[in-house]
């Protein structure tokens, strides 16, 4: 995966979830076709996201949620490269 990644938690206040995705899906598909979203919901799924992501070659790692999404998101991003 070389593109985008978004990784949305849905347990977080933001009202991350399928309808969140079904109101603005069609605007992060038109970032490409190598655009990912990922639904997490709490610290052990946001940590599985991050890593697939970053170990998949994600060209850029958007975190959605709380500072605990992104501080999780962003621990994955340590050392990677």
């Amino acid at each position: 995966m070389s593109g985008a990644c978004f990784i949305l938690n849905s347990s977080a206040g933001g009202g991350y979830d399928e309808r969140w995705l079904t109101r603005n899906g069609d605007a992060l598909g038109g970032l490409g076709s190598d655009t990912r979203v990922m639904l997490a919901c709490g610290g052990d799924e946001i940590l599985k996201a991050a890593r697939a992501a970053v170990s998949g070659g994600c060209s850029l790692l958007v975190a959605a949620g709380g500072d605990g999404t992104v501080s999780a998101v962003a621990s994955q991003l340590v050392n990677s490269g």
